[in-house]
């Protein structure tokens, strides 16, 4: 069915809704999660019996047939996602994006009713996603609600049963120390790069075990012989978005501040950004170890694979850290047994 859908006046929204509506609560359901709506919201549609005069919707059987216009009305103090955030210039900087869209998604997100919402409607969201498997893009149109941190969080649960941030973060505490000994173990030509990247850790000096962490992370494919060019990069706040994400399928973009002073040094993280089909879909992250455990539940939530050239490293967080499954291939089972020496 074929919704104009009335939020203000200067927003007016076209919502084809597809499946067959139950209810009054289903159709709001699927237009907060559509419209990013937050809070008590009432509908209002054009009456056709009485001069398509506004009336408050009551019974989803007064609805027109085929298509119809709705009127969203706020009860009580509602909020709604600002999407001036999005009318940016077609090349504009990191430096002017990132900041922004975080803001945006701080200031409005209303917890109690997004996670009913999402929790509703997650069964037809795994239908769509898992039987048709659409571009990002299209997901985000159709449930950007999933793209929050508190969502990827909740949907990766929704899945697998297994809380993502805690099970994620409590391994990586546990095991980090160990993978730092496993590293330095390594010589040899082949692990030059993983020799550089302890260097760099160990002229750390301040925060030093969260930088111990992240080093844990981004050693990992290293240690196992596989590639992270295309899913690990850093770049300027004034690079152009598109050029930042350019060849990036999947994976975590860090940006840092552009700034001379900091060439010997160690540079100011402006931001961590997930990237998904050369596009970001979530900035503004806290730390790296978020942001990779944050990829990892969005993965299950869209449905991805997993990046081919990276598939012992994933194996890794999904059956060592996550405990989802057991039967390891031999690389990873060297590593498992490894690390509980």
């Amino acid at each position: 069915m074929l919704f104009r859908v009335i939020v203000s006046p200067d927003n007016i929204r076209r919502v084809d809704i597809s499946e067959s509506l139950c209810s009054v609560e289903h159709l709001k359901n699927i237009l907060q999660e559509r419209l990013e709506l937050a809070g008590d919201i009432l509908i209002q549609f054009e009456d056709p019996d009485f001069g398509n005069e506004l009336c408050n919707l009551t019974d989803i059987k007064e609805l027109p047939k085929d298509k119809a216009v709705l009127k969203i009305l706020y009860q009580g103090a509602i909020q709604q996602r600002d999407e001036s955030a999005s009318s940016i210039s077609s090349t504009p900087s990191l430096n002017d994006l990132l900041p922004s869209t975080s803001t945006s998604r701080s200031s409005t997100l209303h917890l109690t009713q997004r996670d009913s919402g999402m929790e509703n409607t997650f069964s037809m969201r795994r239908k769509e996603i898992v039987g048709k498997q659409p571009f990002v893009s299209d997901v985000m149109n159709r449930w950007l609600a999933l793209f929050f941190e508190e969502q990827i969080c909740a949907e990766f649960f929704r899945v697998t049963r297994v809380e993502l941030m805690k099970t994620f973060l409590s391994s990586l505490d546990e095991h980090s120390a160990q993978l730092i000994k496993l590293y330095r173990s390594r010589s040899g030509k082949l692990e030059k790069e993983l020799k550089n990247l302890l260097d760099i850790f160990d002229e750390k000096t301040t925060d030093v075990l969260e930088y111990r962490k992240s080093t844990a992370l981004r050693g990992l494919p290293l240690y196992l012989k596989e590639q992270s060019d295309g899913f690990l990069k850093t770049c300027l706040d004034t690079d152009p978005v598109d050029v930042a994400v350019q060849g990036m399928e999947l994976g975590i973009l860090t940006v840092v501040e552009d700034d001379v002073g900091t060439v010997n040094s160690f540079p100011t993280t402006r931001s961590i950004a997930l990237i998904v089909e050369e596009q970001i879909v979530l900035d503004d992250i806290s730390s790296f170890p978020t942001a990779f455990a944050l990829l990892f539940g969005l993965i299950y939530a869209l449905n991805l694979d997993y990046p081919k050239n990276l598939r012992y490293t994933f194996e890794v967080i999904q059956k060592v850290f996550l405990n989802l499954g057991t039967d390891c291939s031999a690389r990873v089972q060297a590593l498992k047994n490894s690390l509980l020496k």
